[in-house]
């Protein structure tokens, strides 16, 4: 006969008194009880699930340390700029713009109007943390808007992208680099600047 670790599901003699897997002590258990089922096929799948959650949180430090938040939110401000899209561009506008209704009349500009007639076109080129030496004057930029502190702006990431211009009818293209300045104010990228 034998008998199973209610711990770990390992097989032992009915004899024994612990389990030589794990070491848990085998209770005696009353007459015409039935047998512990195993749990050792469970067991085996605990370490693989561990490793993969380790493996994604990793990854995505990774990103965050090495400004994939800045490139997505800079993607994200590139797109309502080509879509015309305000109120995107209101959300993402660095605090440096003052209040609310500062950041709508910027983001008014920064958007424009989406013109049917272009294709546009974009892919990021580099990513670049900027030192802390110009993170000291982006900082004294943004708390002079007026809504949060020098301490709040934490990160600056200048994003390069490379802009193509299609004209619909004539076929015509222009490419471009444009590169955005992002800092991160409160936990969340902004764009505090656009640079030709």
């Amino acid at each position: 006969m034998s008998k199973f670790c209610a711990n770990c599901g390992a097989q032992a003699d009915d004899a024994a008194m612990v389990c030589g897997n794990c070491g848990t002590p085998f209770e005696a258990a009353p007459a015409g009880a039935p047998a512990p089922v195993a749990k050792a096929g469970l067991q085996k799948y605990i370490k693989p699930i561990i490793a993969a959650v380790v493996a994604v949180i990793i990854i995505i430090l990774g990103v965050n340390i090495f400004g994939g938040g800045a490139k997505s939110a800079a993607k994200k401000a590139m797109k309502a700029m080509i879509k015309g899209d305000e109120k995107t561009m209101t959300k993402i506008l660095s605090a440096r713009y003052g209040d609310e209704d500062s950041r709508e009349s910027v983001a008014e500009m920064l958007a424009g109007e989406k013109d049917d007639d272009l294709k546009i076109t974009y892919k990021v080129k580099d990513t670049k943390t900027l030192d802390k030496d110009d993170l000291k004057d982006i900082k004294k930029n943004v708390a002079a808007g007026g809504e949060i502190d020098e301490d709040d702006v934490k990160k600056a990431v200048k994003v390069k992208f490379e802009v193509t211009i299609k004209d619909k009818d004539s076929g015509d293209k222009e490419t471009e680099t444009i590169s955005f300045i992002m800092t991160k104010e409160k936990g969340s990228w902004k764009l505090y600047d656009v640079r030709g």
